[in-house]
C-alpha cells in the first residue's frame, strides 16, 4: 500500500487539483511534513462546486433588497423588500448572518446582474475565514479527481500507515484575534 500512496504520487495529485504543497523534515529528519495551501481562485471555483454557503455583506444586502430586481426576464424579476431593522424580540440585526450558497459570475451571461460583493469581506481582506479556507482544501482532497479533487483518503492512508496524522493549521493573524476577543483575564469564562 506505502508503494501505491507514495509521496510523489500524492504530491502529483494534489499539485494537478491546484493544491500548492511544501515540504519539509522533521527536527530528527525522520519524518517528512507536507504543508497544503490554496490560491483563492481554485477556493473559489471549489466553492462554486459544492455550493459552499458564504455570509453575506449585511449593508449591502439591504440595500440590494431595498433595491430589488426590476430588471431581465421576468422570472428573474421581484420586487423591493424593505424589512424592519428593529425588534422587540432580539438584538440581532436582521441582515445579520444570513448566508448564500457561492456561485460564480458567468461572463457570458449578460442578462445576470448578480455582483459577488454582496458576500461579506473579513479582516483578511477575503471571502472566506479560515475555517472555510480549511473546510473547503478538505474537501479538494477528498473530491474525486474528475470533479477536480485529490481522491486522497487521509484516513486510509493512516490505516495503512502511509501517514502518520493530519491536522489543519490556522492562520496565525485570526487566532490572535481570536485569543483576544476570547481570552480576557479579566472576564469569567462563562460571561465571554
Amino acid at each position: 500500500e506505502q508503494k501505491k500512496f507514495s509521496l510523489k504520487s500524492l504530491l502529483n495529485k494534489m499539485a494537478d487539483a491546484g493544491l500548492q504543497t511544501k515540504l519539509f523534515y522533521s527536527v530528527q529528519h525522520d519524518e517528512v511534513y507536507c504543508k497544503i495551501r490554496c490560491s483563492l481562485v481554485r477556493l473559489l471555483k471549489e466553492a462554486d462546486r459544492v455550493n459552499y454557503r458564504l455570509q453575506l455583506d449585511p449593508v449591502i444586502l439591504c440595500n440590494a433588497l431595498l433595491q430589488g430586481n426590476l430588471k431581465g426576464p421576468p422570472e428573474k424579476r421581484w420586487a423591493p423588500i424593505n424589512m424592519p431593522t428593529n425588534s422587540h424580540e432580539t438584538d440581532i440585526d436582521p441582515y445579520e448572518h444570513i448566508y448564500m450558497d457561492y456561485r460564480c459570475e458567468n461572463p457570458a451571461d449578460k442578462t445576470s446582474n448578480f455582483n459577488d460583493t454582496i458576500y461579506k469581506s473579513w479582516p483578511n481582506n477575503s471571502k472566506f475565514r479560515g475555517v472555510d479556507r480549511l473546510k473547503l482544501i478538505a474537501l479538494i482532497l477528498k473530491a474525486r479527481i474528475s470533479e477536480g479533487g485529490c481522491q486522497i483518503d487521509c484516513y486510509k492512508l493512516i490505516k495503512n500507515k502511509c501517514m502518520i496524522s493530519f491536522f489543519p493549521l490556522h492562520d496565525a493573524v485570526e487566532l490572535l484575534e481570536l485569543e483576544d476577543k476570547w481570552l480576557q483575564a479579566c472576564q469569567l469564562p462563562w460571561r465571554q
